[in-house]
Formats: C-alpha cells, structure tokens, sequence
C-alpha cells in the first residue's frame, strides 16, 4: 500500500485546478483592487504561480523529465530530479511562504516580507526559464506562463511595492540576492541524490 507521502508526490498536481479556482472564488470580493494593492496582489501570487505549475507539472508538463536531461544532463528522465523532491520543492518551499506572506500585516507583522521575497523568487523564476531557451533552442515546460504571466506579474507587483515606498532600491537588490540563493538551494534539493552517488563513487 502506497504511503501518504508518496502518493502526495505522484499527485500533488492534479490539486492544481481546484486550488487555482478556490483561491479566485476567495479574491473575488475584492477583484476591482487587486492590481492596486499590495496584500492583495501578495495573496493574488499564489493562484498565479499555480498556473505556472500547471504548465511545468501537468498540462502539457514534463518538467522533472526536462531538467534531469537538459539540465542536469544525466541521461535519465527520473534522476536526479524525484517526484518526491520536485513536490517538495513546489508545495513546501513554494505554496507554503507565498500563502504565508499572503497573511495581512494585521494579522502577522513582518511576513509581508516573505510575500515580497516569494515575488522575487517568481522574477528568477522567469527569468531562469527565458535564458534556458538561448543554449536549449526549445520550448521548456513553464517558459509560456513564465513570459505572459510570472514576468509581467512579479515586475508589476514589485515596482507598485517601490512607488508605494514599501521597497527602495536597496531592499529589491536584496530580495533578488535572496531568490537567486532560493533557488541555488533547490538546485541542491534536487541535485543531491546524485552528489550523493558520486561522492559514494569516489575511490
């Protein structure tokens, strides 16, 4: 019988849809301000994100097969990159600080920081996936929502958080050093298996 864990990490991305749907019904009172508050667009990150899973995990997907053979060049399309690492990384290190930086001030002072962060990380994100068309010369699972949706959306939420003087010039640099060492870190989550291996290999 299949654990729990396991059957998460197989079918994490079939909740997509309805989560996408929950949490628009959830803005849906407040829609008209969306584009022009800060909480708002925080919260509004997440069913946006979601979108981009879609494309990387389920329609059309292929991501975990595309970042173990054209990324980590291993010759296999189930290693280094596990189902259990890639929801690891999707649901813990993704859902989890974007629905938390999502929590109004009010409430948690501080984690409108985390929010902002999570933002950045969305910046990176697309952009990692634009840059990867230069030496792949193809389409990767996530570049489309990347190039109309998480650019467009991280930029905007980020510049609206500068003119309403919540971030400076200083603040964005760090943010964008945290994202790039978020996903330096993911890069170890997935890789580890195989650093594992060759270290095990080492004579």
């Amino acid at each position: 019988m299949k654990g729990f864990a396991h059957i998460v990490s197989e079918r994490w991305q079939r909740a997509l849809p309805w989560l996408i749907v929950a949490a628009l019904a959830g803005l849906l009172p407040a829609w008209q301000q969306a584009l022009t508050s800060l909480p708002l667009l925080l919260a509004l990150h997440l069913p946006v994100y979601m979108i981009h899973q879609i494309e990387e995990h389920l329609w059309p997907g292929g991501f975990r097969r595309y970042v173990n053979t054209k990324v980590f060049h291993s010759g296999d399309p189930l290693r280094p990159a596990s189902a259990g690492a890639i929801a690891f990384v999707n649901i813990v290190m993704v859902w989890v600080p974007i629905a938390l930086g999502a929590i109004p001030q009010q409430v948690l002072p501080g984690l409108m920081w985390l929010g902002l962060t999570m933002v950045a990380v969305s910046l990176v994100n697309a952009m990692a996936h634009i840059a990867l068309l230069v030496p792949t010369r193809q389409r990767n699972p996530g570049v489309m929502t990347a190039v109309v949706l998480l650019l467009p959306f991280s930029l905007w939420t980020l510049r609206f958080a500068m003119v309403q003087k919540v971030l400076d010039w200083s603040h964005l640099a760090l943010l964008i050093v945290l994202a790039l060492a978020l996903h330096g870190v993911v890069a170890v989550i997935i890789a580890w298996p195989r650093l594992q291996r060759a270290r095990a290999a080492r004579p």
